[in-house]
């Protein structure tokens, strides 16, 4: 999240919910990796300023504190915060997949998808690097 002066409202109803601002900087091969330690990959941040509040998932101070105050921080600080995301690829590894699940069906007696994954440096490397 960053935070705004309450004299500059953000007005984050305005616009659509699909529209943002992506940060290609890191993307790709758009500078030299080797100093991070990790390979080429795409790490993009972007932000929407038109999400609602429910988008509004971390306040300080207020993640231990109870719906209540969670509900009074969106109500005090909507307008003048906006949530910023990064992504980043990840790299195929022979140990993360897909596959059904020989145990879980869904309601049409269907085997559900099954996720195995686990983070590797690379990533880990990636991801420290954009959110410091």
């Amino acid at each position: 999240m960053v935070f705004f002066n309450k004299d500059k409202p953000m007005n984050p109803f305005i616009g659509t919910g699909a529209g943002g601002q992506i940060i290609d900087d890191f993307n790709g091969d758009h500078f030299d990796h080797a100093p991070l330690g990790s390979s080429a990959g795409a790490i993009s941040a972007w932000f929407r300023p038109a999400d609602g509040p429910s988008s509004r998932c971390y306040f300080p101070k207020t993640h231990r504190s109870g719906a209540q105050k969670w509900k009074q921080a969106i109500k005090d600080h909507y307008l003048y915060a906006i949530n910023i995301q990064t992504h980043g690829t990840v790299m195929a590894h022979r140990d993360n997949y897909l596959d059904l699940d020989p145990t879980y069906r869904d309601v049409f007696g269907q085997p559900l998808l099954r996720m195995t994954f686990d983070w590797k440096e690379n990533d880990i490397k990636m991801t420290q690097f954009v959110n410091r």
